[in-house]
C-alpha cells in the first residue's frame, strides 16, 4: 500500500506563510530523488537535513526504494566518519552528494508500507559512545496507529508544527510521519522562537504544536498570538507540574507529555497533574524498580530495560529519575561518560568529572585533573586560552548543548581511595 495513496492529489502535504506543496508535487519530487539515487546504486544513506521538503522527499524515496536510512543526531564530522553508508545527503558541506529537486522525472515510486528499507537512528549509549538503533518501518507505523488512536479521535484536518528536529524519533514520529500517513499538513520550518507562531496563524487552520519542554519553559508572558493550538505534545524531557501549568496557561491548550525513547518508542503519556498512563499495546514488568517495557513499537521483539526508576501508583505510575549517566540538558540525551571520555584523549588532561548543575537552568560542569603539559599551557597562556582550546577540540566529538558551560582544573586525583568520583565534593567547586 502507498503511504500517499489515500490522499487526492491536491491535498496540501506541506504549507508555510509564503508556499505550498501537494501531495502530487511531492510525487515528482520523490520520484526525482528516487531516480537520482537509483542511478547512483545508491543502497544506503545518512540524511541530515534541516530543509523539511529534502528531508521528507529523500526519506519517502528511500522508502520507495528499499534504501536503507541513516539519521544521525548531528552532522560532526566525527560522526560523519563512523557511519558506514554509501552517500551523505543534505547538511553535509562539500561531502554530500548532491540532490536536485528542480529534476523531473516520469517514474514515480510506491511509498509502499512493505518497505524493507532499515531506518537507523543514533541515541547516548551507556558506555558514552553513541549508540546506533535500526527500526523498521512497519514498527514507526505501528506507533502512529496507536497516536492517532489515542489523540485524534475528534480532529479534523489540520496542520503539524514543530520545534523539535526530526533527526530524533519524536519530531520524526509526530512532526513527520504522522501527519503524513494520516492526511494532515505539515509546517514547513521548524519553530525555534515563539514568535514564530504568528506566521502559522495567517493559514487560518486548526494547528498542532509537536513541542520541547525547554520551549515550553521558555514562553514569554509579554507576546500574545492570535490563535492557540488545538493540542500541545512535549517530549524529551519531564516538565513539572507548574511548568506544565504555565504553558497551558500561556498557549490556552491542552499539553500532553510523552515519555519514550529510540529504543523502545513511546511507553507513555500524562496531562497535568496526572501519573503517567502506558500506550496501548506497551507491556511492562518492574525489576529492582527499574522499568522493563515491551511493544510493537520497541526496535527488539524481547524485553527492553528503560534504566528509569518508577514508583507503581494505581492509576499508573511516577518516574523517580534515571538509573545511569545519560540526562536531558534541554531535552538532548547527553552521555557524562562520552563527555568523560572524549575529554581524557585530550593532551592536557589526566582525567575529568563531568556534572549536571542546576542554577536556575541545567547545565554541564566539568572538573579536569591536568598533567604537566596542561601546566605548563596554563602558565604560559592562562588558564582561559586553555578552557577555550578545550572547547573547541571537544565541539568536534560532542553536541553544542554538552560543551561544559564552567570548567574548574585540578592538580589532584578526582577519585578518593576506593577510586570513586565523590560527586557532592566535585559540585562544591561550582557553588
Amino acid at each position: 500500500m502507498d503511504i500517499l495513496s489515500a490522499l487526492p492529489a491536491e491535498h496540501v502535504l506541506m504549507a508555510s506563510d509564503k508556499c505550498q506543496v501537494t501531495v502530487a508535487q511531492m510525487y515528482e519530487y520523490v520520484a526525482s530523488v528516487q531516480q537520482q539515487l537509483m542511478d547512483s546504486n545508491v543502497r544506503s544513506c545518512a540524511l541530515f537535513s534541516e530543509d523539511k521538503m529534502m528531508y521528507i522527499a529523500v526519506f519517502l524515496a528511500c522508502i520507495s526504494a528499499d534504501i536503507d536510512i541513516v539519521l544521525p543526531a548531528n552532522n560532526l564530522p566525527e560522526l560523519a566518519k563512523k557511519i558506514s553508508v554509501d552517500c551523505l545527503i543534505g547538511d553535509w558541506g562539500t561531502q554530500a552528494k548532491p540532490i536536485d529537486l528542480s529534476v523531473k522525472d516520469s517514474t514515480v515510486g510506491q511509498m509502499n508500507t512493505d518497505s524493507n528499507s532499515k531506518i537507523t537512528l543514533f541515541t547516548s549509549g551507556s558506555t558514552g559512545e553513541p549508540k546506533s538503533i535500526t527500526r523498521s518501518l512497519s514498527q514507526l507505523l505501528a506507533e502512529i496507529e496507536v497516536l492517532d488512536d489515542t489523540f485524534a479521535g475528534n480532529w479534523q484536518k489540520c496542520l503539524f508544527a514543530s520545534t523539535v528536529s526530526h533527526q530524533h524519533i519524536y519530531g520524526l514520529l509526530f512532526s513527520i510521519l504522522w501527519p503524513i500517513c494520516k492526511g494532515h499538513t505539515v509546517w514547513y520550518k521548524l519553530l525555534p522562537f515563539e514568535e514564530m507562531i504568528d506566521d502559522i496563524n495567517q493559514l487560518q487552520l486548526p494547528w498542532v504544536l509537536v513541542s520541547s519542554p525547554a520551549f515550553l519553559k521558555r514562553l514569554n508572558e509579554d507576546h500574545s498570538s492570535n490563535s492557540s493550538p488545538i493540542q500541545v505534545f512535549s517530549s524529551g524531557g519531564v516538565l513539572t507540574d507548574a511548568q506544565h501549568f504555565r504553558a497551558e496557561k500561556k498557549l490556552a491548550a491542552f499539553i500532553t507529555q510523552v515519555y519514550g525513547s529510540s529504543e523502545t518508542g513511546g511507553i507513555a503519556h500524562r496531562g497535568l497533574q496526572q501519573d503517567w498512563l502506558y500506550f496501548m499495546g506497551v507491556e511492562s514488568k518492574i525489576e529492582a524498580k527499574q522499568l522493563w517495557v515491551r511493544s510493537a513499537f520497541c526496535y527488539r521483539d524481547d524485553w527492553l530495560c528503560t534504566q528509569d526508576l518508577i514508583e507503581v501508583t494505581d492509576k499508573g505510575f511516577k518516574l523517580l529519575g534515571r538509573n545511569d549517566r545519560i540526562v536531558k540538558i534541554e531535552e538532548k540525551r547527553i552521555s557524562l561518560n562520552m563527555i568523560e571520555q572524549q575529554a581524557i584523549k585530550l593532551e592536557w588532561v589526566v582525567d575529568a568529572a563531568a556534572l549536571v548543575i542546576e542554577e536556575g537552568r541545567q547545565y554541564i560542569a566539568t572538573v579536569f585533573e591536568i598533567n604537566q603539559t596542561g601546566l605548563d599551557f596554563i602558565n604560559q597562556y592562562g588558564e582561559v586560552e586553555l578552557k577555550k582550546a578545550i572547547k573547541n577540540v571537544l565541539s568536534q566529538t560532542i553536541d553544542r548543548i554538552a560543551l561544559p558551560r564552567k570548567i574548574r582544573f585540578s592538580t589532584d586525583p578526582l577519585v578518593n581511595s576506593q577510586g570513586k568520583k565523590i560527586q557532592a565534593e566535585l559540585v562544591k567547586l561550582f557553588t
